[in-house]
């Protein structure tokens, strides 16, 4: 059995949250970083399940090369395998980072027009 566990790298709980001079974005000069709570359960539940039936365990993280360090954390408590996956055109602090290109995915669909008649 294949167990995944995905997570995303978040303010550390209770951090204070600064933004910057502009306005535009949050200051993480010296934010701290962790893993949701909520998913530190599911990677946990994780490796239990391998203890208990066998397989792998796997976490996975979408962001920026510095979601390595929560990918750590996962394999500190028991995880066999991370996925760190960040789009190559994705690029921090661009209009075609994360944040931008959610944005984009959830504009509402609209049905093109059939202009053949």
């Amino acid at each position: 059995m294949r167990v995944l566990a995905c997570v995303k790298r978040v303010p550390a709980p209770g951090a204070k949250i600064s933004i910057t001079d502009d306005a535009q974005a949050v200051d993480s000069t010296h934010l701290g970083f962790a893993v949701s709570p909520h998913e530190e359960c599911g990677v946990e539940g994780a490796v239990q399940l391998v203890e208990q039936f066998g397989g792998e365990s796997v976490v996975l993280t979408l962001g920026a090369p510095e979601a390595e360090e929560q990918l750590r954390y996962a394999a500190s408590v028991g995880v066999n395998k991370a996925v760190l996956r960040w789009p190559p055109t994705a690029r921090p602090g661009t209009r075609n980072g994360p944040l931008e290109q959610s944005r984009q995915q959830s504009k509402p669909w609209k049905r093109p027009t059939d202009h053949s008649t």
